[in-house]
Parts: structure tokens; C-alpha cells; sequence
């Protein structure tokens, strides 16, 4: 076997427990519908307010997002998720929409 038999790979830092990078969550101010009460399949906006935040979904149904709001048909009564998450951890907010 020589040198030739092996690649050369580039890799990212090793940490240990005792330099592990640290710092805060993501944060949610806030995260409303509005309106909170409508018909069956109607418009609902949903909006919130973050800080630090790399990566927003929310659930059921809607996925991915960006941005500060996003508008919804619900078909029934709907608590909505808000799932932020950085390299420091996961924050979560809800919002129900009832419908009638």
C-alpha cells in the first residue's frame, strides 16, 4: 500500500464537551393568525417575529418558510407550529384557528 492508495479529505473542526461552540436558541416574539375565526377554506394570515433563526418550518401542511407571514385555507380548526432551529437549538410557537 503507498501514499497513492489514499484521498486527502478536508474536515470540519472536532470538538470536545469542553469547546463545543455555545450561545442562544432562536427566539419567537411573536406568532399569530389573524384572523383567528373564519368560514371553511377562507384566507388566514400567519405571522411572526423572530430572532436568530436559520431555519423556519411550519406544520401541518405548510413546510418551509421565509419571511414574516404566510397565508392559509384551513378546512377545519387548525393549531398551527412554528418550529425555529439554529445550531443552538429549536424554539417553538402555536396558533389555532378555529374554524366554523
Amino acid at each position: 500500500m503507498t501514499g497513492a492508495d489514499f484521498d486527502v479529505v478536508a474536515m470540519d473542526a472536532v470538538y470536545t464537551n469542553s469547546d463545543v461552540p455555545t450561545g442562544a436558541a432562536p427566539a419567537i416574539s411573536t406568532f399569530v393568525a389573524s384572523p383567528s375565526s373564519v368560514a371553511k377554506g377562507k384566507a388566514v394570515t400567519l405571522s411572526w417575529t423572530t430572532v436568530d433563526a436559520n431555519y423556519n418550518v411550519i406544520a401541518p401542511a405548510v413546510g418551509p418558510v421565509r419571511g414574516e407571514s404566510i397565508v392559509v385555507n384551513p378546512l377545519s380548526t387548525t393549531t398551527y407550529t412554528l418550529y425555529l432551529t439554529n445550531q443552538f437549538g429549536r424554539t417553538t410557537a402555536t396558533a389555532v384557528v378555529s374554524v366554523h
